[in-house]
Formats: C-alpha cells, structure tokens, sequence
C-alpha cells in the first residue's frame, strides 16, 4: 500500500474525492480495496485515467497518465487481494481545499440564469445572460463555471460582449478586440487554469456573457444552477500580455458526411499561426463517434511535427491539453488537425452504425473543433 497510495492520490483521487466528478472517493484504504478489481480492470484496458493520449509525443502537466511500471504494480497488489501495510492509513491523510472553487474564493461570483432540465426527451439547448454589474472595468486572470448539476449540463459556449457591441453577433473568428477576457466554457472533465503571469484579459463594467447551455436529460426532471466565478487583478494593475487562440473546425457549409458503418473516417482543418508565438494548449472537441484527433505543426523551413496524438478521445473528457513548457512555433506555422470518427457497430458510443452522420449539436450528430490556444511572443509594446 505504501507504494500504491501516492500513485492513487496523484493520479486518480483529484477526481475520486469526497464532491469530485467520479462515483466514488478513495478516501481510505478500505474503499479502494472493495472498488481493486474495478481499478485493476480500467487500468488494464486504459479506459482509467481519462482522456489517454500517446505518451511519446509532447510533455503536458494534465497528460493523465500513468507510467507502466506503476501500472504493474497496481495489477500486482490487486491480485494479491489489495492488503494494508499495518495500521497507517495514507489514502486517510489526504487533504483537500475546502472551496469548491480552483484558486480559491472569487473575487466575483455571479449566478447563471436556473434552468429546469427534462426527464427526458432530446439534448436541452438554452440561450441565457449574465450581466457583470460592476462599477469600473477589470483584468480577468482567471474564470470557471461550477455546475449546479454535473449530471445534466454537458458543456457551454460563451460570448462575451462589451456594452454597446451587437448581440447578434455569431460564429465569428475571433472576439473582435484582442484586449477581451476568455471567459473559460464548461467543458467535460475539463479544469480552469489561470492565466500565465502578467497575461490577461479585459471585462468592461456592463459587459454581457451570453452562454448556449447544453444539458443532457438523465431519467429525472432537475433545476441546474450553475455559477461563475471570476478571479481578478488589483485594481489598477493591467497585466502587459494576451492570449490568443482559433478553432482549426469543420462546420456545416464545409461538412463531409461520416458514411455509415466506415471505422475510421477522417476529416482535416488548418489554421496559421502569423506571428512567432508559444502555444500552450490543444484541446479536441467531437461527439459519441469521435475516435482520435492528432495535431502537427508544418513549419515556415518546410520541416513539420506532430504536437499531440489524443489516441483514445472521449466525449465525456474533452480536456485542455497544457503543455508543461510552452511551445514556440515560428511566424507562419500552419497547424493542421486530423481528427477521425468510428462509425462502426465496434464502437460501443455509437447509437446508430447504419447511419450517415452529418454536422449538428446533438450528440448523436457530430462536430470537429480542434482549438489551440496561444501567445504571440512580440506583443506589441513598446521598447
């Protein structure tokens, strides 16, 4: 045990806490010995822990991975009937924050609009509005949305609007000012992160956040009531760096239907980096046939690499892939996605083999974002 523990509290029990995401919490020794075969089971197949990339390409802080030896060595100590070493108990010892909340309280907690979510029936699309009622404008370092109920919202889109700008406004490239906040989507299994030191990005007192709410009904009517939180710089303190980043995405007008039954379909999308930039994140979005999505890089000089292979996707952990130091791309670089559907009866997601599959919001219709987030090295200021 004492070698497993460390291995658990790392890799699965950030998770498999006491109000974490997982079913149940490895808080003791004895609860990981009644769920052993279970862990033994998902460890071998790597269904456990989510998200699996290939392990050689990229070093990411939320790889998720966990290495063979310890691997070994967990399948060796369940089959060995999960023992105890005496009386200490260090799965017992683990702490957790008692926030709820990633970096703490908030400087700014603002409810989302309540939505009453269905037994049953379709995906549940919801168009609300919060208002940043605030008296001066502020520097976003961070945000994130807590679900009211996990188990109904799926994933939000997020716009957010200056006062005075056109809320029709849809789909666009970009946010139309580059000074603007990202203010971080819902997105399965996915955590926050904070900006980058001195990194930033702009909310105006009266600024709208208009999200699209996804829920998927679970067999009981419930009311989500989700909140965000925001995490500010001092007043008066305006961070010198943006981020930036674009959707390398297939949408309807560019769409090729996924035939029914093919395996392993394949669709690719491109975008270019124009300045010398660091990415720092690489994140796949598609639905319940999403197989793989695999980035490379074509470089200015004619040479090319592949930056991620997300192996084994999974639409209920669409994670943010972050490397652990960011990787420099020289003005010019087009990143290119590949992203590949397993339409077959082998795919136990798929809920219609003998369909073609076409582009649209429902889950059992498809979608291809391959989003890269990135900062330009020269920003602009001045000497």
């Amino acid at each position: 045990m004492a070698d497993i523990a460390p291995v658990l509290a790392e890799q699965c029990a950030t998770c498999h806490r006491e109000g974490g995401v997982a079913p149940f919490a490895m808080d003791s020794h004895t609860m990981v010995q009644g769920w052993s075969p279970m862990i033994r089971e998902v460890l071998m197949t790597r269904r456990m822990p989510p998200g699996q990339i290939d392990g050689h390409i990229g070093e990411f802080i939320n790889d998720r991975l966990v290495d063979n030896a310890d691997i070994r060595k967990i399948i060796a100590w369940v089959d060995a009937g999960a023992p105890k070493d005496g009386d200490h108990d260090p799965l017992a010892e683990i702490v957790w924050p008692e926030s709820k909340w990633a970096f703490g309280e908030p400087d700014m907690i603002l409810d989302i609009p309540a939505t009453t979510v269905p037994a049953t029936g379709n995906g549940v699309f919801v168009n609300v509005e919060v208002q940043f009622d605030m008296p001066e404008d502020r520097w976003v370092r961070g945000s994130q949305i807590i679900a009211g109920d996990r188990s109904v919202l799926h994933h939000t889109v997020n716009r957010l609007d200056f006062p005075g700008e056109d809320n029709r406004r849809r789909n666009r490239g970009g946010s139309g000012n580059s000074d603007k906040a990202n203010i971080t989507a819902y997105i399965p299994g996915a955590t926050p992160d904070l900006d980058p030191p001195n990194t930033g990005g702009l909310v105006k007192a009266g600024s709208t956040l208009r999200l699209n709410m996804h829920y998927t009904p679970n067999g009981r009517e419930t009311v989500d009531r989700s909140q965000l939180g925001v995490w500010f710089y001092p007043l008066g303190e305006v961070p010198e760096e943006r981020m930036s980043g674009e959707c390398a995405c297939v949408f309807p007008n560019t769409w090729t239907t996924i035939p029914a039954h093919d395996p392993a379909f394949e669709q690719t999308a491109s975008i270019i980096i124009e300045n010398d930039a660091h990415i720092h994140s690489l994140l796949p979005h598609m639905h319940f046939r999403g197989k793989r999505m695999r980035f490379y890089a074509d470089y200015p000089d004619g040479t090319s690499e592949e930056l991620i292979n997300i192996a084994k996707y999974n639409y209920n952990w669409q994670l943010s892939y972050t490397y652990e130091e960011p990787k420099f791309v020289p003005g010019g670089t087009k990143i290119t996605a590949v992203a590949a559907w397993d339409n077959s009866a082998q795919n136990p997601a798929n809920p219609d083999p003998d369909r073609n599959v076409d582009w649209g919001n429902e889950s059992w219709d498809e979608m291809f974002f391959g989003a890269v987030n990135w900062k330009d090295i020269d920003q602009g200021g001045e000497d």
